[in-house]
């Protein structure tokens, strides 16, 4: 419909959920990458193409009306921008003239994404001692077994989000059995992260389905780091 040179430009509105790579959204990552690569594709033949990657806008979009994004952003310290934020970003976006920009807002625990862990503020989030914080300190309980305090702990936390008494999770059973929802996965893989001092994947719980499984994976994820401070 338009050949390149027969717009004074072109704005795709793609998504920013491929940086971190979002659970579930496959098919819609690739949908996005289409549209940065077409950008790209008209640009190589002389046009003002530009694909800008937003994060969610408050009170607007797909994104205003899903819980489950919202707190998959938060979790991963990917913040939203608002309406007015949004258009100013926009000019921006234009007046750089290239192929792929990014509208995104980060804080602190954008460190545990891959991809913006260069460009996340720094804090001192680990200063009272309850994560790694960089193998400041040594991971469990003295005197108890890692898989044991491991195992402890991943019962504890998901009896605390599911207002359990403690000892309430069997952990044989599928957290989706036992109450835990899509909104529930992401802040109990945050309160872990904080508890643990790993950056986990947003898949977690997705693929490990059970406290018995979660706490396997967080042995196998924490025993480079035991060895580390041993070093």
């Amino acid at each position: 419909v338009f050949p390149p040179g027969e717009l004074d430009w072109l704005v795709l509105f793609s998504s920013c959920g491929y940086l971190a790579g979002f659970p579930g959204q496959g098919a819609y990552a690739c949908a996005n990458a289409f549209l940065d690569a077409f950008a790209q594709h008209r640009r190589s033949l002389g046009d003002c193409t530009t694909a800008v990657a937003w994060t969610a806008w408050r009170g607007l979009g797909m994104g205003s009306a899903s819980s489950f994004v919202a707190a998959q952003l938060n979790a991963l310290g990917m913040g939203t921008v608002g309406a007015d934020d949004a258009m100013r970003a926009l000019d921006l976006a234009v007046a750089a003239d290239q192929a792929h920009i990014v509208v995104l807002p980060v804080t602190a625990d954008a460190a545990s994404v891959p991809m913006l862990a260069d460009i996340a503020p720094q804090t001192d989030d680990d200063a009272d001692g309850t994560g790694l914080g960089g193998l400041h300190l040594p991971v469990g309980r003295d005197g108890v077994d890692t898989e044991v305090w491991v195992a402890e702990l991943v019962s504890a936390t998901v009896a605390a989000e599911l207002g359990l008494p403690d000892g309430g999770v069997d952990p044989r059973l599928p957290l989706a059995e036992i109450g835990v929802d899509s909104i529930m996965t992401v802040a109990l893989r945050k309160q872990l992260e904080k508890k643990t001092g790993l950056a986990l994947p947003p898949t977690l719980l997705w693929e490990h389905p059970t406290a018995a499984a979660v706490a396997t994976r967080l042995v196998e994820l924490l025993t480079p780091h035991e060895t580390a401070i041993s070093a």
